[in-house]
């Protein structure tokens, strides 16, 4: 079972995906955040397997945060998680290190492509 942090500011829609991504049974979303401060100071205490992370974020954006696990955290798998559309971020979130870039918008997406990234470590080819 993969361990999941989710770094979402939006209450509803962190309380949406974790419902959804709990429903399945290789998930378990061992934490959630609204900050990319709050989820640094706690990545050591939970060390979920993969942390799903808001591009949008206040203060630390999504991006600054996936820098930041890359470089303390390397064993740690990231997927970005936007209601922007791909093109605008994805490949560059993919060179900074994220394993797949999921839109937000696109709901029943978000569990094959995390599934995939999750199997395939590097994301999958085509969303």
């Amino acid at each position: 079972m993969a361990r999941l942090l989710l770094v979402e500011d939006h209450e509803i829609m962190r309380e949406t995906l974790t419902a959804l991504l709990n429903k399945e049974e290789a998930f378990e979303v061992i934490g959630e955040t609204a900050t990319g401060e709050e989820a640094l100071a706690r990545l050591a205490e939970i060390k979920p397997d993969l942390v799903l992370i808001d591009i949008s974020l206040p203060g630390m954006s999504g991006l600054e945060l996936l820098r930041h696990v890359q470089e303390r955290f390397p064993d740690v798998r990231c997927c970005i998680l936007s209601s922007h559309a791909e093109s605008v971020y994805g490949e560059y979130a993919r060179q900074k290190g994220a394993i797949a870039y999921v839109d937000k918008r696109k709901v029943r997406d978000i569990i094959p492509t995390i599934r995939s990234a999750l199997v395939n470590k590097t994301g999958p080819a085509d969303y």
